[in-house]
């Protein structure tokens, strides 16, 4: 809000500001769409392993499924890390503290360059489906503030669009709006709530706020979220012919299937149970900070940087598949679907999934056994 800035906003036209609505709805549609393709492709590549491996597990195949399991899922952090590493180191990690630095005032170079967005999404999608323990919410927010970055000033790192448009937003104050829009659409997309992704802008990345930004990235918001919902009614269309129809399975994230009763009693083991997960989250702060600093200062040729997430997909899909051999069988009765991997079981049985529906069971030589 300097004197300098007061003077030049005097020369735009305020009374016509459709074109910043125009551009933040189109940073929402694009962010949407791009949700849309990266949930599919994560979705096509986990099917595809978790399908053969079921069937193999099924055939009591154990190694093969292990040794596929392995294979095909270093085979996806291969994908996922080479080009990260030796095309745009920028694309590392979720991306999420490099739009929060932007956004307070830190110069982040490369961070919303074209080739940063494009691997970025594909590393995702290939890390994602290869079952580590990670998510495409972080990368989401990343590739929305690319998006915002790229359109509203209709540039990459090297190339302009030199129109009217383009030199009306073509000033920090416009481009950072505009990175923060974005962002929150990539959280109003990756959690389909748009009221969430505009509080995550307003609370955790935005600096500079004004009221009248804060609708324009509601609506981008709103935006992102109806695209990736009418994709994927649109998907959904193809086979079963309901165009239009907004089921809760597609446009909920975390739906909550089961109610349970509540007690005043249960007050004091929340809070025994609050102080835990409390003392358990400095202490992971503590563990992950040092082992932070331990990377940096050891892991820097740029070989080992592509065999370390090698090395730990290989050592998580190892203890996935070993671990469950361990515990005892369960007398169910159920029977357990080959394609969907969904148990069928009579009145009374013991297995109940309250969490993941789409949790598999490990079955034991015995019909009716399960782990």
């Amino acid at each position: 809000n300097s004197e300098v800035y007061r003077e030049w906003i005097k020369t735009q036209p305020h009374n016509k500001t459709w074109d910043k609505w125009l551009v933040m709805f189109v940073v929402g549609l694009v962010t949407g769409i791009v949700g849309w393709a990266l949930y599919n492709i994560i979705g096509g590549m986990a099917a595809f392993k978790y399908t053969t491996v079921r069937y193999l597990l099924g055939h009591r195949l154990r190694f093969v499924a292990w040794l596929f399991n392995s294979t095909f899922s270093g085979l996806l952090v291969l994908m996922a890390a080479l080009p990260v590493v030796f095309l745009a180191p920028a694309a590392a990690g979720s991306g999420v503290p490099e739009v929060m630095a932007y956004l307070n005032g830190c110069m982040m170079p490369k961070i919303f360059e074209m080739k940063t967005l494009l691997v970025k999404f594909f590393s995702c999608a290939f890390a994602v489906a290869s079952g580590l323990p990670a998510g495409p919410e972080g990368p989401m927010i990343h590739m929305g503030a690319c998006i915002g970055a790229a359109l509203s000033r209709g540039e990459s790192s090297t190339r302009d669009c030199g129109g009217g448009m383009c030199r009306r937003f073509g000033n920090n104050q416009d481009k950072r709006d505009f990175v923060t829009a974005g962002a929150a659409a990539g959280v109003a997309v990756a959690f389909r709530a748009p009221i969430g992704g505009l509080l995550f802008a307003f609370e955790e990345v935005a600096s500079f706020w004004q009221q009248h930004v804060g609708w324009m990235i509601f609506f981008a918001c709103m935006a992102g979220v109806l695209a990736i919902d009418l994709l994927n009614s649109a998907q959904r269309a193809f086979g079963e012919g309901h165009f239009g129809l907004f089921e809760s399975e597609w446009s909920v994230a975390f739906e909550v299937k089961q109610s349970i009763e509540a007690h005043l009693a249960a007050v004091i083991p929340t809070v025994i149970i609050g102080l835990l997960c409390g003392s358990l989250g400095i202490m992971f702060t503590f563990a992950n900070l040092h082992i932070a600093r331990f990377r940096d200062a050891n892991i820097k040729v740029k070989k080992w940087k592509v065999l370390e997430p090698i090395l730990l997909i290989l050592l998580y899909v190892t203890s996935t598949m070993i671990l469950p051999i361990f515990f005892p069988c369960l007398q169910t009765g159920c029977t357990v679907d080959e394609v969907t991997g969904k148990p069928t079981c009579p009145p009374g049985a013991k297995v109940q999934r309250v969490v993941e529906d789409s949790g598999d069971l490990y079955t034991c030589q015995a019909s009716g056994l399960y782990r």
